[in-house]
């Protein structure tokens, strides 16, 4: 039989638990549910632009999640999505000295003219691992602004992100499934920047990552962890309720 000490040791045990920090220690893209992914900031540099449009170097603090999404990307999910520079992913432009969406002017010819940082901000020390999915070029990831280094191996990260036979890093019949998985070992600290960095051609640009291990929303609420601490007060109670009536 418990004793209601025994179990006040568990209950402590499994805030302990519950509160410790996730194993990846970071957010998954686009989470929330909103327009735009508070987790997630979203900074470009632009090298040159397409015929007809000026793009301009600019920055987000939080990324706009990716809602009109093309047919090779990964799908959305509850869990994550998809973000970006704009709903559609096109990179917001100049056309006639007008700062507008470049929806239907950006050829998307895959000539990588603006590099992207997809920056976040880490949660604890642990290993960051999980699937990510990328539109167009991968060039690797950085903490608090250090070294660039490539995900390994390299192979898995060298073409565009997506489904598609001829161009994609994924065959057009991998589809849904149109994410690469990874795992990069550390021992960082909690509030550090870590950014991920890419190059596009300005048309349907975007990220995608599914660390599930980092989900806020896996950490119970403090309202369940009272509603546990309840529970396991009535179970004690009554053990010593049945304890006192043996005795009589």
């Amino acid at each position: 039989m418990f004793s209601v000490r025994a179990l006040t040791v568990a209950f402590a045990v499994g805030v302990l638990a519950a509160a410790a920090p996730a194993n990846a220690q970071i957010a998954n893209t686009g989470l929330g549910g909103g327009a735009f992914d508070p987790n997630w900031s979203v900074s470009w540099t632009v090298t040159g632009s397409p015929s007809g449009v000026t793009y301009a170097n600019g920055s987000q603090a939080q990324a706009t999640v990716v809602t009109s999404i093309p047919s090779v990307w990964n799908p959305n999910s509850t869990d994550f999505r998809w973000i970006g520079t704009s709903f559609d992913g096109d990179l917001p432009c100049f056309v006639n000295g007008v700062f507008s969406d470049c929806s239907g002017r950006t050829p998307g010819d895959g000539v990588q003219r603006v590099a992207y940082q997809f920056s976040t901000t880490l949660l604890g020390s642990g290993p960051i691992a999980g699937a990510i999915g990328w539109d167009n070029k991968m060039i690797g990831w950085s903490v608090n602004g250090g070294t660039i280094n490539p995900f390994l191996p390299a192979a898995d990260f060298d073409e565009f992100g997506f489904c598609r036979t001829a161009d994609g890093e994924f065959n057009t019949n991998d589809q849904p499934n149109c994410t690469r998985t990874f795992s990069l070992a550390g021992n960082w600290s909690r509030g550090q920047e870590f950014t991920i960095h890419m190059t596009g051609d300005g048309g349907s640009d975007g990220l995608i990552l599914n660390l599930a291990e980092a989900d806020p929303s896996s950490v119970p609420e403090p309202a369940s962890m009272a509603l546990v601490g309840l529970g396991l007060l009535g179970v004690a109670g009554a053990a010593r309720r049945r304890r006192a009536a043996t005795q009589r």
